[in-house]
This record gives structure tokens, C-alpha cells and sequence, in this order.
């Protein structure tokens, strides 16, 4: 399972709820036997790097304090996502996912796109957690059956059960 936080420049408004949004999951998904996580946020200091957040073997309440970035630069998803694909593409787990919490406005739509298909074509699951933005633009995206949104901590949780329902009762 992996997590990737966009702390590009117009995540500023929604960066505390963003950063308590994947702490949040960090901690749950440790909690859940046979469930590996590795969370990261981008930009880092190059256009196309990230920060690590958390490794596959680290506890995250053990290393929440990574959790608290603050927001800089522009948007280069399709980077982030090859990343993370290439992190978690190669795990043995049956079956891989990636939340990614963003305002939905990447850089580069189409190439963005792009490599969201190729994830999948790779079978790498692609879920859009929305930080503070309308559905619509998430749905853009990520695709009607893989985005939600929330504008509180509180909704985490109702609106993830509600994307992870989807996407199990498509799969059936």
C-alpha cells in the first residue's frame, strides 16, 4: 500500500488536513495484518523527486513528525506516480494500492493521465483523495469509481469506506 502527499503550492490552504489525512491512514494501515505501507510526498528539492515519508518497515507512530511538510513548488504528479509505482509494483503483496491526497490540479493533465493508465495497466490500484476540492475536478482524474473528496479529518474515514466499497463491488 503506498501514500502520496501533494504539498505542491496550492495545497497552502489545505495542507494541515492533507498531513493529518495520510498520518492518519499511516497509522490505521500498521495496524492491519499482512498490510506493508510506504507513504512520500512531492515536489521534494527537484522537479521530479519526493520526500520520504515512510518505508515499508517503519512504524508510523514512530515517525509521525515526518507527517507535518509544508506546502512548496508546482504539481508534478505523473513524476510522483511513476515513483510510487516503481516502489510498490515490485512488492509481493497480491494486491497493491495507492491513495494519492492532492487537489486534483497536477502540472500535466494528459501526461498525468498517462501514467495513471499505465499504473494500472501494471496492476497498481490508483485511488484520488481530494484535500478540500470538488468532486468533479478529482473525478477528472482519477475516474468516477476512484476519487472522493473531504473537507474534514472527520470525513476520512466515511468517504474512504465509501471509495474502498466501490472499487471491491466493481472488481466482483
Amino acid at each position: 500500500m503506498g501514500l502520496l502527499l501533494d504539498r505542491s503550492g496550492s495545497m497552502t490552504r489545505h495542507m494541515a488536513l492533507a498531513n493529518q489525512a495520510m498520518l492518519a491512514l499511516a497509522l490505521a494501515l500498521d495496524l492491519l495484518p499482512g498490510v506493508a505501507c510506504w507513504a512520500a510526498a512531492f515536489p521534494g528539492g527537484g522537479k521530479h523527486r519526493i520526500i520520504p515519508l515512510k518505508h515499508f518497515p517503519e512504524r508510523a507512530f514512530r515517525i509521525a513528525g515526518r507527517f507535518a511538510v509544508d506546502s512548496f513548488g508546482g504539481t508534478p504528479l505523473a513524476g510522483a506516480l511513476l515513483r510510487a509505482g516503481w516502489e510498490l509494483i515490485g512488492r509481493s503483496e497480491p494486491r497493491r494500492l495507492l491513495i494519492v491526497a492532492t487537489d486534483g490540479q497536477p502540472d500535466q493533465r494528459d501526461l498525468t493521465r498517462s501514467i495513471l493508465a499505465r499504473c494500472r495497466a501494471g496492476g497498481l490500484e490508483v485511488l484520488g483523495l481530494g484535500i478540500g476540492q470538488s468532486l468533479d475536478e478529482m473525478e477528472d482524474l482519477f475516474g468516477r469509481h476512484d476519487a472522493v473528496t473531504i473537507r474534514t479529518l472527520q470525513e476520512l474515514a466515511p468517504m474512504l469506506f465509501t471509495l474502498l466499497e466501490r472499487r471491491l463491488t466493481q472488481a466482483a
